[in-house]
């Protein structure tokens, strides 16, 4: 189906743009005339490209080539399918064919500096041993470095290029070709201008060139690298760019500069409150060991955002840790509440509230959750124990001995110490001793050696 429309699309595209050259022939020149021929242009580029793909996706990949070869001559100024074209051109028509190619994309584009990068790409991509390409890509990198020195697009094909050379090259020429990267890089640092994701580029970059997982320079490179990210930061801050921020945010943490981390978080939330920085916030001060302020940052987190199900999840968690039982059950609550709940969601919170003091709460809860899971043994069982919270003895005894019964005939799990102790409770409390005295004695049996 989807060669098929992008068959039709193609011929539709095609016969639009023959359709229109044909009709301009004997029509004179309107004032608009070159706006209509470069749309028309346009139109039979996208054409070819549209049944390039097919074709390609069709297992053609030599008459894709065709086509976007085609779809280059009409419009020279599309560098994703020169890429694709120059890498069906090298499979096909050779190396030199592959670069002409590229070249003439470059003297068709001289001041879009991706075009350079496509060359680069290529050259790095299919180098290898071949010396032609590594010349030809150094030569590009350096063209495109003069041109365009304060384009992170340039820069990094530049740093990308030395680096694999590093990799192919004698000790000393390694160790040339990494200190080129590192000047490039060192250059570019010193320069002003770029948004916030041109000094990510570079940043990302930079840590290619100083590795900080060597521990032994890691002291000398960590600042190199944090020039690039301070500038991401300082530009992301005065363009409201929190996104771009939490980057910048994301590599002071990742590299351990935890203090430095947690204050850009807390300044973009004083910006405008914005839930990932408030996440990291929580994590940041659970790794810094002040459990308190996490704790106090993630109350402050649901309070902001109360349909987060994760963080609702998490503090209901840490009350658990506290030993608030109830304070558990009201954010398990609204968390099933927010984001619905499976088998296991009701499980986990029927947990919880048995330990509660809310019995009535429990009772009510486990009895809407028997209505969603009536065959579930497990859900049962929380409805017997409440049952007996509230003192209905007599309903959770026969609840209790429902439950047993159907293990035997249904081939369920064998029922544990557990259960026939709150099925003894509940024989006990409604006056069945001797009754209750057998549940008493298999729950001994069953009960683990670690649990005494």
């Amino acid at each position: 189906m989807h060669s098929q429309i992008l068959f039709f699309l193609s011929t539709v595209l095609l016969a639009s743009v023959h359709g229109a050259s044909f009709d301009a022939v004997s029509a004179p020149p309107a004032p608009d005339q070159e706006l209509q021929n470069a749309g028309a242009k346009r139109a039979e580029a996208l054409a070819h490209y549209i049944a390039g793909e097919m074709v390609q996706n069709d297992g053609h990949p030599r008459q894709a080539l065709n086509h976007f070869l085609k779809a280059l001559a009409a419009d020279p100024t599309n560098q994703e399918v020169a890429a694709q074209a120059a890498q069906l051109a090298l499979l096909y028509q050779g190396r030199d064919a592959a670069l002409q190619l590229l070249e003439k994309q470059i003297k068709a584009n001289p001041q879009k500096p991706e075009c350079y990068s496509n060359l680069v790409r290529f050259c790095l991509t299919n180098a290898r041993e071949d010396n032609v390409l590594f010349r030809r890509g150094v030569t590009a990198a350096d063209e495109a470095l003069k041109l365009f020195p304060n384009t992170s697009e340039s820069v990094v094909s530049a740093v990308r290029l030395h680096l694999a050379l590093a990799q192919i090259e004698t000790e000393d020429g390694a160790k040339t070709q990494r200190a080129k990267a590192a000047q490039i890089l060192e250059s570019a640092s010193k320069r002003d201008g770029g948004d916030a994701a041109h000094w990510i580029d570079l940043g990302r970059t930079a840590q290619d060139v100083w590795p900080l997982a060597d521990a032994e320079h890691r002291k000398e490179r960590l600042p190199k690298i944090n020039t690039f990210f301070e500038k991401a930061l300082q530009r992301a801050t005065a363009a409201h760019d929190d996104e771009a921020a939490l980057v910048a945010a994301d590599y002071f943490l990742m590299s351990n500069q935890l203090d430095r981390s947690l204050a850009i978080n807390e300044n973009i939330i004083k910006r405008g409150d914005n839930l990932d920085a408030r996440k990291r916030i929580v994590r940041l001060l659970d790794a810094m060991e002040k459990h308190d302020e996490s704790f106090a940052a993630l109350v402050q987190l649901v309070q902001a955002f109360p349909k987060d199900v994760e963080h609702r999840r998490m503090l209901a968690q840490a009350y658990l840790n506290k030993g608030d039982a109830d304070k558990a059950v009201l954010h398990l609550e609204a968390a099933l509440q927010v984001g619905g709940g499976d088998l296991q969601s009701y499980l986990e919170l029927c947990t919880v509230m048995s330990t509660s003091r809310e019995k009535n709460k429990f009772h009510q809860f486990t009895q809407r959750a028997a209505q969603l899971y009536a065959d579930e043994p497990r859900i049962l069982f929380f409805e017997g124990i409440a049952l007996n919270g509230i003192k209905k003895y007599a309903e959770a005894a026969a609840l209790f001995e429902g439950i047993e019964n159907k293990s035997t005939t249904d081939g369920t799990e064998h029922l544990d110490y557990d259960f026939y102790f709150n099925h003894g409770v509940a024989l006990e409390r409604s006056g069945h001793i001797e009754e209750a005295s057998k549940k008493f004695e298999r729950s001994i049996d069953l009960t683990p050696a670690d649990k005494p």
